[in-house]
């Protein structure tokens, strides 16, 4: 069923997913501002259920709403239905289900270009050693013996792998006017918020032709390769 162009308030859906239904209702039991985002929008609004092959369920918090009393609740409800915080950093927090989806919450936070232009952002940051067989070895060595988490490097090491092209750092960016106040469809019979201007949103993340699906061989191809200033003051 293609949606893309439907009424939001009316849209229908063929196929309800268990773990997104759980999710926002644990969500929506928390005083904090939150939106489906990223490749789980793309599939409710384009194709009108989950994609059969997506592994997690993606979801916007503003970086400014998320503070200690959020995300203890967050924990507590996740907590309560079997759903276990697996990884934590300042960008994402994921929580993991034994035989379910993996929960991804995209903490997003204000980005200022040189010219005073203020975008939200979804940020990421992790080794990539593409298809370079040095690149890859380093990262080997990485894995086995240190870590491959950027947070846990010195930030001098961080800019050397960043100078040679392993270090990411990688953006989904929206205008503020295309997030808005967000507004709520009904997911069977539960409230799920959106973007205000969802085609304009998608159309920041994947382009014009957001409607037709498109294959790719990395989630980081839609997205921006970023800098920000990580390394200004070395």
């Amino acid at each position: 069923m293609a949606v893309g162009c439907m009424k939001l308030d009316h849209m229908v859906f063929e196929d309800k997913d268990e773990d997104l239904f759980h999710v926002l209702n644990l969500m929506n039991e928390i005083d904090c501002k939150y939106w489906i985002s990223n490749g789980t929008l793309l599939a409710l609004i384009r194709d009108g259920k989950p994609f059969s092959w997506d592994h997690d369920i993606d979801i916007c918090v503003p970086k400014s709403e998320f503070n200690y009393n959020i995300a203890e609740q967050i924990d507590i409800s996740m907590n309560r239905t079997g759903f276990k915080k697996t990884h934590e950093n300042p960008d994402t927090v994921q929580y993991t289900k034994s035989m379910g989806k993996k929960i991804d919450l995209n903490l997003v936070q204000k980005v200022f270009s040189k010219d005073g232009e203020c975008t939200l952002a979804q940020t990421w940051r992790f080794l990539h050693h593409g298809e370079s067989f040095i690149k890859k070895c380093i990262v080997f060595v990485l894995a086995n013996f240190i870590t491959t988490d950027p947070y846990k490097m010195p930030r001098q090491f961080l800019y050397v792998l960043f100078k040679l092209g392993i270090y990411k750092i990688m953006a989904y960016e929206n205008t503020e006017i295309s997030i808005g106040n967000c507004k709520k469809i009904n997911y069977f019979d539960v409230e799920c918020p959106v973007p205000e201007d969802v085609d304009l949103f998608l159309s920041e993340l994947y382009g014009k032709n957001w409607r037709i699906p498109e294959k790719r061989k990395y989630w980081f191809s839609f997205a921006k390769e970023k800098a920000f200033d990580h390394f200004d003051k070395i």
